[in-house]
């Protein structure tokens, strides 16, 4: 059997409708060659569960356990020589501990977003709810001016370390405003740089940036680890992913600042109050290069041009809000490495013509190494 057997059919919709019995899409998956997929579920009406392919009846058993554990049950399935386990958002394998026990806050709470075996996003009332496999930063805590300055959703408790309740922000993302009427490409990277700007000058207290998540400018180990694992599916893929890595000079990062860990225009929301973060659970302490570069690489793959308008209004909003560039080749380099640790997404979001999608996420990093 292909190590890649529970990959080929996680990616056709037809055959997991079959093996799932309902009207299902995988939205976004995890693939160990030789040992599973696992795959978010979606019907019409948004996040509705989860599967697990694998070869391995020992896995699957396992999976049926920890649902068990929290008085739940999951769906066994063989077919295709490979075991099937398939159930219901709260029998996630990674998290359905943390959302039992948590069960008062996340009843009756609408799903917004689920990344198998990573993080449920959930919504009830004017309260989002993140539950996580790892722990989230108490960066509020460790870092009390940023709720002066009203730059991000507002935390509303901790039920633990791994369930967070935040303001729910009304509004729209700027990634989904952004060419529409009057707000274009460059105007939206100004709203985000402006906004970057002023939480990058937050003023951290001593010792609180070693307590925060390090995040650094960039990991060269884990993209070398993308880059292997991407050569597992498609060894020319995987070889040119690694020559790019390769490329990537040594930059100079600069003093740590506050860091959003994941910015981009859907990490934004506009609307009467302004703009304002969210989604600070990946917070942390790092060069302010690494959110320049999180956004240019997110813009990038949305325009197809790396240094286009949006970079350019990035850069005037940044340095209007009192931000210094770090300079163009720094920035064009850290750039070129967000996309490369993104070079695997369009895999993770089970598109059929993923292939084509790494292409052009490896053509944007050389583009940028030139």
């Amino acid at each position: 059997m292909s190590r890649h057997a529970t990959l080929h059919v996680a990616l056709d919709p037809d055959r997991v409708g079959e093996l799932v019995g309902a009207d299902v899409r995988v939205t976004r998956l995890r693939h160990k060659p030789g040992q599973y997929t696992v795959a978010a579920l979606a019907d019409a009406t948004g996040p509705t569960g989860w599967l697990r392919l694998t070869p391995h009846q020992d896995r699957a058993a396992r999976d049926a356990e920890r649902a068990a554990r929290v008085g739940r049950r999951v769906e066994v399935v063989e077919a295709d020589g490979l075991v099937l386990v398939h159930g219901d958002l709260w029998t996630d394998p990674r998290l359905a501990r943390v959302l039992h026990r948590a069960a008062d806050l996340v009843d009756a709470s609408v799903v917004v977003r689920h990344n198998p075996l990573r993080r449920l996003v959930l919504r009830r009332g004017t309260t989002q709810i993140r539950v996580t496999t790892k722990a989230q930063p108490d960066v509020h805590r460790l870092v009390p001016a940023l709720a002066e300055e009203s730059l991000a959703a507002a935390p509303r408790g901790r039920a633990s370390s791994r369930v967070t309740r935040w303001e729910w922000v009304p509004g729209e993302s700027l990634d989904a405003v952004s060419g529409r009427g009057d707000l274009g490409a460059r105007r939206a990277g100004e709203i985000a740089g402006e906004l970057l700007a002023r939480l990058h000058q937050v003023p951290v207290p001593a010792g609180a940036h070693e307590r925060l998540p390090q995040r650094a400018g960039w990991d060269d180990g884990g993209l070398r680890a993308t880059a292997r694992g991407l050569a597992e599916v498609d060894a020319e893929l995987g070889a040119r992913a690694a020559g790019l890595v390769d490329r990537l000079p040594a930059v100079p990062v600069g003093a740590p600042v506050l860091l959003h860990g994941d910015w981009s225009s859907d990490q934004l929301v506009v609307g009467e109050h302004g703009a304002r973060m969210i989604d600070l659970d990946r917070a942390g302490s790092g060069p302010a290069l690494r959110d320049l570069a999180s956004y240019l690489a997110v813009e990038a793959l949305r325009t197809g041009d790396p240094e286009g308008a949006g970079a350019a209004g990035l850069r005037t909003g940044y340095e209007e809000g009192g931000g210094s560039w770090p300079g163009d080749a720094a920035v064009r380099s850290a750039s070129a490495a967000a996309l490369l640790s993104r070079a695997k997404e369009p895999l993770r979001r089970a598109n059929p013509t993923w292939r084509d999608g790494v292409g052009r996420t490896l053509g944007l990093a050389e583009e940028l190494l030139r």
